[in-house]
């Protein structure tokens, strides 16, 4: 998704941020920031608030197709806005809020999606956001919403996951991805729960294209138990995924991300 500031004068904008007390801590406090602008013929002026208190002002050129402003604070408020002015407007792509140390992690949450979109993506641009941001690994997981379609092949779901990691892989370089397959889903039959028939196929299609395109891959589909595993997953004391036998709540998440997270580190060279 891209913005863009209206055409008619006076060609002000704003953006304004203020933490979340739902959110992990340590995503709580950032010490830099980072603007990610697309090209303008004019300059753009910028004014840096944090909590009523100005923080930078700064006019800058945009003369590439992605220019990266970028600032550290000393401390974090708890409400930042960005003041824009400018005779045209560039586009904006994101706005990044981190700590100089450590590890981030960013989220691309396509909801309803087969993951199909990636190759919508400039791939130039897709590359020089992935050198500018620093990207180390890429971790590709779809799959939950093909199932509700059984079909008798998914060698065109192959096809379609190949074009993606291709897409993905030439913007990326030698960045590794890792490609996690699709999770047990249940629907109901009579009194009781089971799987997709049609879930072992998705699975294969996903692994296959994650070999063929030079991607590791997992099996959380295996990891979790296999076929008819969602329903001790739901029916767990406390339970580990919601009722609708799709998806994994809070604690079930944290589950698979400590499995999978073993897995790497076993794997790890």
């Amino acid at each position: 998704q891209t913005n863009r500031f209206t055409a008619t004068p006076p060609n002000k904008a704003w953006l304004s941020y203020e933490l979340s007390n739902l959110s992990y801590r340590s995503a709580r406090k950032y010490n830099r920031c980072r603007l990610f602008l697309g090209y303008c013929e004019t300059p753009l002026n910028i004014e840096i608030y944090g909590r009523d208190s100005l923080l930078m002002k700064d006019q800058i050129n945009l003369a590439a197709p992605l220019n990266v402003f970028g600032f550290q604070i000393s401390n974090t408020p708890d409400n930042i806005v960005f003041k824009f002015e400018s005779e045209q407007s560039p586009s904006f792509y994101a706005l990044s809020l981190d700590q100089i140390n450590g590890v981030s992690v960013d989220n691309i949450p396509w909801r309803g999606s087969s993951g199909a979109q990636f190759s919508r993506i400039d791939q130039q641009l897709l590359s020089y956001f992935f050198k500018q941001i620093n990207v180390r690994l890429i971790i590709f997981q779809f799959g939950v919403n093909i199932v509700p379609n059984v079909a008798k092949g998914y060698k065109w779901y192959e096809e379609l996951l190949v074009r993606q990691l291709q897409h993905l892989r030439k913007a990326a370089g030698n960045t590794p991805i890792i490609v996690i397959g699709v999770s047990d889903m249940s629907r109901k039959k009579d009194t009781w729960y089971e799987s997709y028939p049609n879930i072992p196929a998705i699975r294969d299609a996903q692994r296959n294209a994650a070999f063929r395109t030079g991607c590791a891959f997992w099996d959380l589909y295996e990891a979790m138990g296999g076929k008819n595993s969602m329903p001790s997953w739901v029916f767990a004391q406390p339970s580990l995924a919601r009722k609708d036998f799709v998806h994994f709540n809070l604690r079930g998440g944290r589950i698979v991300a400590h499995m999978f997270y073993q897995a790497l580190m076993h794997n790890y060279k």
